[in-house]
């Protein structure tokens, strides 16, 4: 089965006052979208973060709305979206178990999971373990177990219920999570103060892929199946260095994975420029409407 992962889109973020809603929806359309054509995608997983806050922009709904139709009812590609820290989770799961049947599939509000998604390709079953972001204390309500008080036992605790009945297939994970090891940036919100949020990413070995998201730089950790995509735009200063794009995975009939980072290249990108004032703008002569922190010497 080949799949592509991506994540963080955070559709409706703002860069220094500017909404990105045009650079994101060129990156969507013009590279995203043809990628699933011309690489024979036959699943998306999108890792969390869909929108950059929990009551988005009207045109941020309207884009991801725009994509989510194209890839499942015109392309015909089952969509796996699971919410992030960002996203509301209730809102983004309205109607879930309608729109499972047209193949998009949105793991958020806890009280709405019903196990693995199971597809299929010619060698059989491939379970896709949803795990939405959740606060430990929401997993302990939710599953009535009161020994749950960190990141850590939560994520552990919901794979189990999420994972059942799928022992003897291949299985692919998909979570939004801070995986210890992992490196982040300044534009992702922590998920808990001290490092409490971070998890054994020990917890996914018995996935033979997992897709990750959260950090927005790309990214292994611990094993080379376990990756983040990272986010689909650079959304701080801190990320300028950082390739963007999505994860090209195949998963064999028996099990084993490989995978390659595809970047994307946006219509503006974001740089940081040093030296004096008159080096600067005599580089820059030729401006591209790139969004430029300058660093004068």
């Amino acid at each position: 089965m080949r799949i592509l992962h991506t994540a963080d889109w955070h559709l409706g973020k703002m860069f220094y006052g500017d909404y990105l809603t045009d650079e994101q929806e060129y990156v969507l359309k013009e590279q995203f979208l043809p990628l699933l054509k011309d690489e024979g995608i036959e699943a998306v997983v999108l890792s969390g973060d869909v929108y950059d806050r929990s009551l988005p922009p009207a045109a941020a709904v309207e884009l991801f709305d725009e994509i989510a139709t194209k890839v499942t009812a015109e392309l015909h590609i089952p969509f796996l979206v699971i919410s992030g820290n960002h996203d509301s989770a209730s809102r983004l799961s309205f109607g879930s178990a309608l729109l499972a049947r047209q193949g998009l599939y949105i793991a958020g509000d806890l009280d709405k999971l019903t196990g693995p998604v199971i597809l299929r390709d010619d060698a059989g079953p491939v379970a896709f373990v949803l795990l939405p972001y959740a606060e430990p204390a929401d997993v302990r309500h939710f599953l009535s177990d009161e020994t749950i008080h960190d990141h850590q036992k939560a994520l552990e605790a919901l794979c189990a219920f999420q994972s059942r009945g799928c022992d003897d297939m291949r299985a692919v994970c998909v979570s939004h999570v801070f995986a210890s090891g992992g490196v982040s940036s300044d534009s992702e919100r922590p998920l808990s103060i001290g490092g409490t949020d971070m998890i054994d990413s020990a917890v996914f070995d018995r996935f033979q892929y997992t897709a990750l998201g959260h950090l927005h730089g790309p990214q292994q950790v611990g094993r080379p199946e376990v990756r983040y995509a990272g986010s689909l735009l650079k959304y701080s200063f801190s990320e300028a260095t950082q390739k963007k794009g999505a994860v090209l995975v195949d998963l064999a009939d028996n099990g084993q994975v490989s995978s390659r980072f595809i970047s994307f290249t946006p219509r503006h990108d974001v740089r940081i420029l040093k030296g004096s004032f008159h080096d600067i703008m005599e580089r820059e002569d030729n401006w591209t409407g790139d969004y430029v922190l300058a660093r004068i010497d």
